[in-house]
């Protein structure tokens, strides 16, 4: 899902014709985030998805999510953790722990 995304994104981007570097600053995050939407290495977030639609004037079902997709914002809040390196790697170990336990609990 995250690379058909990505595509939106560039298409888009290109579309207003802007850099990578001027659409980061116009989202506030960085060029290599917006580098890594496009080529699907990350996915942004609902709350990321929900202002870039707003920014190109599109619905968030432009980019194939839905408004109410909670198992999507749940998997982008957990790679957002997971991924993250200010996080101690035993800290992010543990949560990871965690949500495999809850994962094979379930019936």
């Amino acid at each position: 899902m995250s690379k058909s995304i990505g595509n939106k994104i560039k298409t888009l981007r290109k579309g207003r014709g802007l850099t990578q570097f001027q659409f980061a600053d116009k989202m506030d995050c960085s060029r290599g985030t917006i580098a890594n939407y496009e080529t699907g290495r990350r996915c942004p977030s609902f709350a990321e998805i929900r202002r870039m639609s707003e920014f190109f004037g599109v619905s968030v079902d432009y980019f194939g999510v839905e408004t109410v997709d909670e198992t999507f914002e749940l998997l982008s809040r957990a790679r957002a953790v997971l991924t993250n390196n200010d996080i101690p790697k035993e800290e992010r170990e543990q949560i990871y722990r965690e949500l495999m336990k809850i994962y094979l609990e379930m019936e």
